[in-house]
């Protein structure tokens, strides 16, 4: 996945790269969302690959990482809390800081286990709310000429943790793939809930809305379908971008 860098790795790829003119500008990544959505994971994720299982305190403040997906593919990633305090102040952080990307985080999990009223009374109303509010600072700094982040929204199932120890116990193997067609039309259907419910369709016509290959569920970039979307693929990292900063080998297969 080429996301576990270090801080020096990245200092000798900006110093190198970027004095022989070789190097990408780094990049601004800005991850957002509702409490509890899986903001915090989704980075650490991208950082290291590491699956947080545990349950985790609320973030205060922000998180702050530094990503080298190569050399010269440098991220500056912020991971914004979600309390209700810094929601409030998200269109004042968005606008004094110039993001390349907004990575908007919504856990479907959240959803399924929400009661009927609360679904009925629209649960994805502040969704939306902060959606729209980014997209049309996005809009108007386009319309400036100014900075303008691209923006996607990151679906987070975690459907696939609650069926991976079903998955184990089972030698039957046409019962473990009639088990992954299952969760794959689950993860469908809620795809399309969510696109639904966010009414931010870009075949409405309107300026404020999100491209469709710009919904993603997944990071890496699938084998079998290699024009899904992906979060990689939103922030222009290609298959190829795959290396290891601790193997001299790497750097050299890099650039050879």
């Amino acid at each position: 996945m080429g996301a576990q860098c270090s801080g020096c790795c990245v200092v000798l790829g900006r110093q190198t790269c970027g004095c022989f003119g070789i190097g990408d500008p780094i990049k601004r990544v800005l991850i957002t969302g509702r409490k509890g959505s899986g903001k915090t994971s989704l980075m650490y994720r991208l950082h290291s690959g590491v699956e947080f299982n545990a349950e985790k305190e609320p973030t205060i403040g922000h998180n702050y990482e530094v990503i080298s997906f190569t050399p010269t593919k440098s991220y500056e990633f912020v991971d914004a809390g979600g309390s209700d305090v810094q929601q409030m102040l998200l269109d004042i952080y968005i606008q004094s800081v110039n993001f390349d990307y907004v990575i908007y985080v919504i856990d479907m999990s959240q959803y399924l286990s929400a009661s009927e009223e609360e679904k009925r009374a629209g649960y994805f109303r502040q969704d939306r709310e902060n959606l729209i509010a980014i997209l049309t600072d996005q809009y108007k700094n386009r319309e400036k000429r100014r900075y303008a982040a691209e923006v996607a929204v990151y679906i987070n199932y975690h459907v696939q943790k609650n069926v991976e120890e079903e998955l184990k116990s089972l030698d039957d193997e046409n019962k473990q793939k009639e088990i992954k067609r299952k969760v794959a039309l689950q993860k469908q259907m809620l795809r399309a809930l969510l696109a639904d419910e966010l009414g931010l369709h870009e075949d409405t016509g309107s300026v404020i809305s999100i491209p469709p290959q710009n919904f993603v569920d997944s990071i890496h970039y699938n084998p079998r379908k290699h024009k899904a979307p992906c979060l990689l693929k939103f922030l222009g990292i290609s298959e190829k971008d795959k290396w290891d900063p601790y193997c001299f080998s790497s750097w050299i297969n890099y650039f050879g």
